[in-house]
């Protein structure tokens, strides 16, 4: 497929798109560490987490196993409040970190 000169022009410009988006979007990230309000790891950690909790829930909808669980409505809500705060500060415990509670 890709041996067709069309085919093989428009993937090329496909991966320069995706490759800008994570340009810009490291930057948003690496400044919102800055900023302290994500974790202070390496920004591609963020995005590609997010990318995993997406195409999981999207497996999950067209899963036979699981496609049908009748609050799937609720569940995706659940997922989604996850991602909203997925790599915030003060979240990531690395092994052998003591989570002090309150």
């Amino acid at each position: 497929m890709t041996d067709a000169d069309d085919v093989r022009a428009q993937l090329d410009e496909f991966s320069r798109i995706r490759r800008s988006h994570e340009d810009a979007l490291g930057s948003v990230i690496t400044r919102l560490i800055g900023e302290g309000i994500l974790e202070d790891v390496p920004p591609h950690y963020h995005y590609l987490s997010c990318w995993a909790l997406a195409q999981g829930a999207v497996e999950l909808c067209f899963s036979k196993t699981w496609g049908e669980v009748e609050d799937m409505g609720k569940l995706l809500g659940f997922i989604t409040s996850i991602g909203v705060t997925m790599g915030n500060r003060g979240q990531y415990h690395r092994a052998g970190d003591k989570k002090i509670k309150p």
